[in-house]
């Protein structure tokens, strides 16, 4: 299909898509806003969700990279009996 498609209506699509997700994320999405309202109701006094609670951690953002330093301790930490050289 996309061999025959001409290349200002793929650039169209791929428009689309960057504004309306599709697909798992999608629907992610939508099942994430649905609980965020049900837990919003079933609330306590004082409790608050966010949509980012209720989003499968495979979306949220990745960590802050490591500096060589932090790499360093968590090696020297995983063998604590180990002489330093």
């Amino acid at each position: 299909m996309l061999h025959s498609m001409p290349g200002h209506i793929a650039a169209e699509w791929q428009a689309f898509l960057s504004l309306e997700p599709t697909g798992t994320l999608a629907e992610d999405l939508r099942s994430a806003q649905i609980c965020t309202v049900l837990a919003a109701i079933h609330a306590g006094k004082g409790k608050t969700y966010s949509l980012k609670d209720f989003i499968p951690n495979a979306y949220q953002p990745p960590p802050k990279p490591q500096t060589a330093e932090e790499m360093f301790a968590l090696l020297e930490g995983m063998f604590p009996n180990e002489q330093k050289h």
